[in-house]
């Protein structure tokens, strides 16, 4: 969903991969409606719960962070902000609230929340450069030992043809 009016842009995004808390038994309810290379923020979605890191248990599924035996899907919520300041500058900010769609009993659901921010230039009219950085909050359905709040930065330049 989004609304745009002049140079201001509010969405909210929405996403959700089912889970199921036991694989085991007969019936089997899992399913995932997340495209492969659906990425959402720059730590939680690309690092932690995608493809970016890998697709396999305890290597960046995005639904393996579950107890063992179980599929733990996600469920996440994405609103954000984009301003044009310029003919040539943008910048934005987003946050992401992701919890596990499927936990065992006792099992913590909450995967933390992350704040994005963002700003790019555009040099020239096919040619932008700009730059994000991210914190994360992580839950403790992520089950880290040590539930630091990392951050990221990344820089981009962007050709566009």
């Amino acid at each position: 969903i989004a609304f745009e009016k002049h140079s201001v842009r509010i969405f909210m995004d929405f996403g959700y991969a089912s889970g199921d808390a036991n694989l085991n038994s007969d019936h089997l309810n899992g399913f995932v409606l997340l495209h492969r290379n659906k990425r959402v923020g720059l730590i939680l979605g690309r690092e932690l719960l995608g493809n970016y890191a890998g697709d396999h248990v305890g290597q960046g599924s995005m639904v393996a962070y579950g107890n063992p035996d179980s599929f733990s899907g996600v469920i996440y919520l994405r609103p954000g902000l984009r301003l044009e300041w310029s003919p040539s500058w943008a910048s934005g900010i987003e946050l992401v609230l992701a919890q596990k769609a499927s936990a065992q009993d006792g099992e913590p659901k909450n995967l933390g929340f992350e704040i994005d921010l963002g700003t790019e230039h555009a040099m020239y009219r096919n040619f932008t450069v700009g730059g994000d950085l991210g914190m994360l909050f992580p839950g403790s359905g992520l089950g880290v030992s040590d539930p630091h709040m990392p951050i990221a930065l990344r820089l981009t330049a962007a050709l566009k043809f």
